[in-house]
């Protein structure tokens, strides 16, 4: 009985000790529990037989602001951008190798990986200073073989549905990584000379391509490659080093501007291996038409040039212009400016027989410069087949080095003058919003690749995504460095 009471005295205990504490009536719409903390409190109760023991609870509510509707959008709206930021970090770094994100290949690694032509080592790395393997070479190059073969048919899918134009049937012959790489193919890696040979063997491979993608038969005929640096000119430090067997293909490469040569401590290193990211640096030029340009002697003066204008006589006022295919400033006499810009009004005067006006040429097609050869672009390969014959009755009984015909180079575009100036005038609207403190250091149409080239100083976040949602393919961005030397180079980061 005793015990029976005291249970009963400890419950009422319990009842009176516990207190919850509410908000007013006033403000009870406002408020709401947020926070909650608990008293323990114990009565003991004996008894001659046993001890119990009861635990009461004290509660207290302490009340605060109940968040708006506006406060709760924000806070999902930060919480859904942090979300996002985080999944396109990690997509970006899912895309890319992790080893090259500041290495000097960067860009012609991660550009040939977004086409399809690399792999990693399935860990996110390509390892770029490591030996190249020759299996690994001879892989690349089948990749690459693939790649123009689908960029010619989907070339030759579209011209297909012209039918006026006489068309350019050359045929190219089909080549391997395999073949390629047979001299070498029980080596593990490969020097940089051997390399040089099998990578001007592709080069030559390409300029038939080139070739037979020419609409025209008489220009296909004509075509050229550009040369950088005339090959009784190219020269290295260490080219004695370099083998016979070899010399004319590091010659070739070389001339073309898809290695540099001359300079003091420009150094070939023929003997060495070539590592996976100076192989796809310079088949990176190879597959976009890209160059660098020949390195600088240290030991040459200003001494040195002003005795050749004093010796020559030759006092005509120079300026400085930018070659479009490097991207580096050369000097460019007045004179020669003068007979540039001469070439370019006699086209034009032939391509008013077509347009009428200048004007309406920039409708139909794009005119620039391209290693001192003025390229003229047309997006009908029917004006194309005309402007041909324009001038070939102008330059009927003309000396050969007087004809237009052998002065100019026509092909064909997929964008005229008029659509790659909005392309451009839209980057520089969406860069400018996206990197307010970067700079545009250039911007140039590559028709071979039907896409607007720009070079600049900063980049931002995601920039690759963002540009390529934006613009498609239309647009190719370089990101200059302080130490670039090239356009190629000065894509290093």
């Amino acid at each position: 009985m005793t015990s029976r009471s005291l249970r009963l005295a400890v419950l009422v205990a319990t009842l009176l000790t516990t207190t919850t504490y509410t908000g007013f009536a006033a403000d009870a719409d406002n408020t709401t529990a947020s926070t909650a903390t608990t008293a323990a409190v114990t009565t003991t109760a004996t008894d001659s037989d046993s001890i119990d023991t009861v635990t009461t609870a004290t509660t207290s509510t302490v009340q605060t602001k109940e968040l708006t509707e506006a406060d709760k959008e924000k806070a999902q709206l930060v919480e859904s951008m942090n979300e996002k930021a985080a999944a396109r970090a990690a997509e970006e770094d899912a895309k890319g190798f992790k080893d090259v994100k500041n290495h000097w290949a960067a860009i012609p690694i991660n550009v040939m990986l977004e086409d399809g032509i690399l792999s990693g080592n399935g860990q996110g790395e390509f390892k770029p200073d490591d030996a190249l393997k020759t299996a690994d070479a001879a892989a690349l190059y089948n990749k690459l073989i693939a790649y123009d073969k689908a960029q010619q048919a989907a070339k030759a899918a579209k011209s297909s549905q012209n039918k006026k134009n006489t068309k350019n049937t050359t045929t190219v012959k089909d080549v391997t990584g395999e073949e390629l790489l047979a001299p070498f193919k029980n080596q593990e890696t490969l020097t940089r000379e051997e390399f040089a040979q099998t990578a001007a063997e592709y080069l030559a491979y390409k300029d038939e391509l080139t070739v037979a993608s020419i609409k025209s038969k008489t220009k296909a005929k004509e075509y050229k490659p550009n040369i950088v640096v005339a090959p009784d000119e190219v020269n290295f430090p260490d080219e004695k080093k370099i083998d016979s067997d070899y010399r004319s293909s590091v010659t070739t490469l070389a001339s073309r501007g898809i290695i540099a040569s001359g300079g003091d401590d420009n150094y070939f290193r023929p003997t060495e291996d070539i590592t996976r990211a100076e192989a796809v640096a310079m088949l990176f030029r190879i597959e976009k038409g890209m160059t660098v340009a020949p390195a600088t002697s240290t030991k040459a003066s200003d001494t040195t040039a002003k005795a050749t204008n004093s010796a020559t006589g030759d006092k005509t006022a120079a300026t400085t212009t930018k070659n479009p295919t490097t991207g580096n400033v050369t000097a460019k006499k007045t004179s020669e400016l003068e007979a540039q810009s001469d070439l370019e009004n006699k086209v034009f005067k032939k391509l008013n027989n077509l347009y009428k006006t200048p004007g309406n040429f920039q409708n139909y097609g794009v005119m620039y410069w391209q290693n001192d050869v003025l390229h003229v672009a047309f997006k009908s390969d029917d004006d194309l087949a005309q402007f041909e014959d324009i001038l070939a009755k102008n330059d009927k009984d003309k000396p050969a080095n007087e004809t237009l015909a052998n002065r100019v180079h026509l092909e064909t575009t997929q964008y005229s003058q008029a659509e790659y100036d909005r392309i451009e005038n839209n980057f520089r609207t969406f860069y400018a919003q996206k990197q307010p403190a970067g700079t545009i250091l250039g911007a140039y149409p590559s028709v071979a690749h039907n896409q607007l080239i720009v070079r600049v100083d900063k980049g931002f976040d995601y920039m690759n995504d963002s540009i390529r949602n934006a613009f498609g393919n239309k647009v190719h961005v370089f990101l200059v460095t302080d130490n670039a030397d090239s356009t190629t180079d000065t894509a290093k980061n």
